[in-house]
């Protein structure tokens, strides 16, 4: 049967054709499904780049935290920076040369390039997008056991006592409590940990916070079982001129007291005296007294050996051998000072860069030189005061009581 060709086509045509309005309908639908496709795809790309970021930031505070536990929470300042405190408290400076900043400036203060807890962008090797600041701050517990932010003691530094900058007297044990005179040792401090990076145009921030203690410590000696309070000369009169040529072979006793529950009076304890990079002065016939506490311990220095140390303030340490317990914190105990005048030579200053020095007793060790109301030079010697003229004339001598020695600080001779 032969079919009409007109009516095929007409078929085929209905079965697979789209008019024009069709078509345009199918292609904004298709364009709008990539378009959207492609947002998500973006979107997600940013969610993945920020967690990236905040990760980073997280795992960089917890090195900084872990690097900061891993220093020691207290060690005596023997020239380095060895504790906590020495490496990351804040100063007036930021070379740390100035004054300390208080407990509560910690926090507060804005931080300057420089300062040794303070790295900016682009210093911390291999995360150039990312700084971070590293703060402590010392903690004391109330009566009623809650953690409160110390006033540190006045006399305290955290590093460096013997630094020029810093008046005499001061210790770096950490001390304080609810007023700056609180004397009691401080056994807890807080981290913080701040990391900062750029996302999107924003600076964002991560902190992380963390609690440092000797008493967490497990193996941490030094502040547990010993304690030394103070130092006193048998003869006060020597002690404070201890390094006066005067007093050069001649012995120095002293009474250290020691707060040492567990100590008997048959323990050995080794006591000496110390100076930054310097070998100790290890104390002699150092034996408990009689009638005195069983820590007490009455020690023996050797001054005559003084000239053979250098200048400066020298710190006490006791070290209690059965318990291996070692405190060097007591401070600025004595002075060893530099023996401004030759061993025979009086010096005349005449104007400010003219020194002319004169022939005195051989022997007579002086030590002083003042000019007198009088206008002659008077000075110190052994056991006598001189006075002679600005052309050098001896004029006399006169002698001081037997076993005494004029000291060249007393005002006028």
């Amino acid at each position: 049967m032969r079919r009409n060709p007109r009516i095929l086509w007409d078929i085929k045509r209905g079965e697979g054709g789209f008019s024009f309005a069709e078509l345009v309908v199918g292609i904004a639908l298709f364009v709008s499904a990539v378009l959207g496709m492609g947002s998500l795809l973006i979107s997600g790309g940013t969610l993945v780049g920020s967690s990236a970021k905040a990760n980073t930031a997280m795992r960089l505070a917890s090195a900084k935290m872990e690097q900061v536990k891993s220093l020691s929470f207290y060690v005596a300042w023997r020239g380095t920076n060895a504790d906590i405190d020495d490496t990351y408290w804040r100063w007036t400076d930021p070379a740390g040369t100035g004054t300390p900043l208080t407990n509560a400036q910690q926090l507060t203060q804005t931080w300057r390039t420089g300062e040794k807890g303070y790295e900016t962008y682009g210093s911390i090797n291999g995360f150039a997008g990312y700084k971070r600041t590293t703060t402590v701050q010392y903690f004391y517990l109330d009566p009623s056991d809650t953690l409160v932010a110390a006033f540190m003691n006045r006399n305290w530094v955290p590093s460096n006592p013997n630094n020029p900058n810093i008046p005499v007297g001061k210790v770096d044990r950490p001390q304080g409590g609810p007023e700056d005179t609180s004397d009691e040792y401080l056994h807890m401090l807080t981290v913080e940990v701040k990391v900062s990076y750029m996302d999107k145009g924003i600076e964002r921030t991560y902190t992380e916070r963390g609690l440092a203690s000797d008493l967490l410590s497990s193996g941490e000696t030094l502040n547990s079982g010993m304690v030394v309070e103070s130092i006193q000369a048998v003869d006060p009169d020597r002690q404070p001129a201890w390094g006066y040529r005067g007093y050069q072979g001649e012995d120095i006793v002293c009474d250290v007291s020691i707060d040492a529950p567990e100590m008997t009076a048959d323990d050995a304890v080794t006591i000496s005296l110390w100076l930054a990079g310097q070998n100790d002065v290890v104390g002699a016939n150092v034996q408990h007294v009689t009638g005195q506490p069983a820590a007490d311990r009455r020690v023996t220095f050797h001054v005559g050996a003084c000239g053979s140390y250098p200048a400066g303030w020298y710190n006490l340490s006791v070290s209690w051998v059965r318990k291996q317990i070692r405190d060097d914190n007591l401070r600025n105990c004595f002075e060893f000072r530099d023996k401004t005048l030759a061993i025979d030579t009086v010096a005349s200053m005449f104007g400010p860069e003219s020194i002319t020095g004169f022939a005195v007793t051989p022997g007579s060790g002086p030590s002083g030189i003042t000019v007198g109301p009088d206008g002659n030079l008077w000075f110190t010697e052994n056991h006598a005061i001189g006075c002679m003229s600005t052309d050098g004339v001896i004029i006399g001598t006169y002698s001081v009581t037997a076993g005494r020695s004029p000291s060249r600080h007393h005002r006028g001779v």
